[in-house]
């Protein structure tokens, strides 16, 4: 886990340490670049470290590259080809460098890592969140996934965006595609292993990321699992389930009405959003990532993405296959604002490294190769079917045909955000505050409970606009 920031125009570091400040969580050390240039940049990074300077040239990551590399090799890459030979690198990154052409930002292709920017009078100001930015500057923009972004010229891709769709070739047969995912999904968890400190993962007992636990057990012994839910919810029934029959490390922890109601402040404030779906499945993810770190991990696996890939969304089977395929490939593309930004905050909130073996690059290519008549299936259309085939035999039956509840309903936080909110907030409030600015309206007391909260934080009309809400 890493936090990146740097102001382009100013040679003073003060703006550069406020910025650090609202991001300290990402990281323990600290390190500040600064030449001769108008550039100044600042990396904070916890086990992953990513930083590189030779004196005149600088770069700092966050992030897990695939295939791995050296922070000095990937400048001296980008210095000798440009920043197009980012199309070569999957995995998640948002980097920030100083080449002899000058500072660039840019982003992985899907966003699994934050970046955004802003400008202020002469100067462009960078983050890895937005909380660092509204003291230094007003206009704040997150930098497209699959982008880069030199103060000269501006926004550029480094990719097609179709280019998995230009290279998939469908497979023939279902028994093809099972063994290839199943060989791939194991070959994107070992690549992900960390070289140093202790590895976890987060089990919730559903499909994915019991199938996540599942191939780290095989490839590694020592494996800790971790769960989190309200009293006896699904979740910590299957995933101590799931434990048991892999004989993992499992720890589990239940959360109390009290403790949402104090925590919730801090979920809105590290989440930086007031989407209800996303507000309520953050809130176990943030308990769950405490968890991992008050026991001692470095690094967790996480199994986000699948939904995605392999249509795991009830709402699909209601629409036809071409539809089907489109809507998987529009869920894939907004995840950098819903699903990977959950994962990177409530993990980067406790200095968390994370990965998500789901959205390896081989993955999402064979995705696209595998007809959506084999993800959702039969005459009950069983969601991700072609996924529960290929690991058939890898955990208990009752899981590998578990039906796929929400993270929160699952977690057990769900119906508890309903209630909270309807004690808070009266009907002639929701009436009053329902309409906050132009052009969006609050659907429910939940929401504007999140909103108020959200509100307090962040107050720029641009913070605003770079909140996603998830619509199914």
């Amino acid at each position: 886990m890493s936090g990146i920031a740097a102001v382009w125009g100013i040679c003073e570091s003060s703006p550069l340490e406020k910025m650090l400040l609202k991001i300290q969580h990402r990281g323990s050390k600290t390190e500040v670049y600064q030449n001769s240039q108008p550039l100044v940049l600042g990396h904070i990074s916890s086990s992953q470290e990513f930083f590189h300077t030779n004196g005149e040239e600088v770069i700092a990551g966050d992030g897990i590259m695939v295939p791995s590399i050296e922070a000095s090799t990937l400048l001296a890459m980008i210095s000798d080809q440009g920043p197009e030979i980012l199309s070569k690198l999957g995995g998640s990154f948002a980097l920030l460098a100083n080449t002899r052409e000058g500072p660039i930002a840019a982003r992985d292709r899907f966003g699994q890592k934050p970046l955004y920017f802003g400008k202020e009078g002469e100067n462009v100001f960078f983050a890895s969140e937005l909380k660092a930015l509204p003291e230094v500057c007003q206009d704040i923009k997150p930098l497209p996934p699959g982008t880069f972004y030199r103060p000269n010229t501006g926004i550029a891709p480094y990719t097609g965006k179709n280019e998995f769709d230009a290279k998939a070739t469908q497979l023939k047969t279902k028994g093809t595609a099972q063994n290839q995912l199943q060989e791939m999904l194991v070959r994107a968890v070992e690549k992900r292993l960390p070289s140093k400190g202790n590895l976890g993962v987060f089990l919730s007992g559903g499909l994915d990321s019991s199938i996540i636990a599942a191939i780290s057990k095989y490839l590694t012994k020592d494996v800790q699992t971790f769960t989190a839910g309200y009293k006896e919810s699904l979740d910590l029934r299957h995933a101590r389930n799931v434990a048991n029959y892999l004989s993992t490390s499992h720890n589990e922890y239940h959360y109390t009405l009290d403790e949402i109601k104090d925590i919730l402040p801090k979920v809105i404030y590290h989440l930086e959003s007031f989407d209800c779906s996303l507000v309520r499945s953050s809130i176990a993810n943030y308990i769950v990532a405490r968890l991992a770190r008050q026991n001692g991990i470095d690094f967790i696996l996480a199994g986000e993405g699948a939904d995605e890939l392999f249509g795991g969304y009830h709402y699909l089977k209601d629409i036809t296959p071409l539809e089907q395929t489109q809507e998987l490939k529009k869920l894939l593309l907004a995840g950098h604002n819903i699903g990977f930004q959950r994962v990177d905050r409530m993990t980067a909130a406790h200095s968390l490294d994370c990965a998500m073996p789901f959205m390896d690059e081989d993955i999402i290519q064979l995705s696209f190769s595998i007809p959506i008549e084999w993800k959702i299936n039969g005459p009950e259309q069983q969601e991700k079917w072609i996924l529960r085939q290929a690991f058939t035999g890898w955990l208990p039956s009752e899981i590998l045909h578990r039906r796929k509840d929400e993270f929160s309903q699952g977690a057990g936080s769900a119906h508890l955000m309903e209630e909270i909110a309807s004690q808070e907030i009266t009907d002639a409030e929701f009436a009053r505050e329902c309409r906050p600015f132009p052009g969006y309206t609050i659907t429910s007391k939940e929401e504007l409970l999140y909103y108020r909260l959200f509100r307090k934080f962040f107050s720029l009309e641009s913070q605003y606009e770079t909140v996603g809400h998830w619509h199914a």
